[in-house]
């Protein structure tokens, strides 16, 4: 499927952008600035089907995180990013390891709010992947 992004006015030279998986049946895209470091993340309104042709993609802004020295998310190795709107409000969860040294660092946001959790010793650059719940049972 192909759809136009939610940040097609702006350069590709000046923003970086990832793309995820939100609640499942959605799709999320993170934006940082390279200048401002600024983080825009974007999902979409309704569930992707396997028939969509991307041409009703409707995307709405999720959050905008402006944390002062935030790190620039593409200059690191396995970079991976997971979204969720649940009670306790808006939380954005990053992850990603660095080669020097080789560590890996979690970040979580909710509204103004920013943790910072350091692991050391990774080994070599990790895969990730996001897991959402699900009610149906796999055989």
């Amino acid at each position: 499927m192909f759809c136009i992004l939610p940040c097609k006015a702006k350069k590709s030279t000046t923003h970086t952008r990832i793309l995820s998986i939100y609640k499942g049946d959605r799709f999320s895209v993170m934006e940082q600035c390279k200048r401002t470091r600024e983080i825009e993340i974007w999902v979409t309104k309704n569930k992707i089907g396997n028939g969509d042709d991307g041409n009703d993609v409707v995307w709405i802004k999720f959050m905008t995180v402006s944390i002062p020295n935030f790190p620039m998310v593409l200059c690191h190795n396995s970079t991976s990013y997971f979204v969720d709107d649940s009670i306790s409000g808006k939380s954005f969860v990053l992850c990603f390891s660095t080669k020097k040294p080789k560590q890996a660092w979690v970040y979580i946001v909710r509204g103004d709010l920013c943790k910072k959790i350091k692991i050391d010793e990774v080994v070599c650059t990790f895969q990730s992947c996001a897991y959402v719940p699900s009610l149906i049972a796999i055989p």
